[in-house]
């Protein structure tokens, strides 16, 4: 999601929005561009469980 008000120029922050979907957990994280790198570091901040059992321990 680009919050960038009426004009798509210039530099404007993005929201990189991940659901896990076994546990239904979202997490929303800022970025500053949509590139490549910059979606996968966004992705290596997020740590879901892979076991649901495990998501409250």
């Amino acid at each position: 999601m680009a919050h960038c008000g009426q004009s798509i120029q210039g530099s404007f922050l993005n929201t990189l929005v991940i659901t896990d979907i076994p546990s239904g957990w979202t997490e929303f994280l800022p970025i500053m561009q949509k590139g490549e790198a910059e979606v996968l570091a966004g992705r290596r901040q997020v740590n879901f469980c892979r076991d649901s059992k495990d998501m409250f321990n």
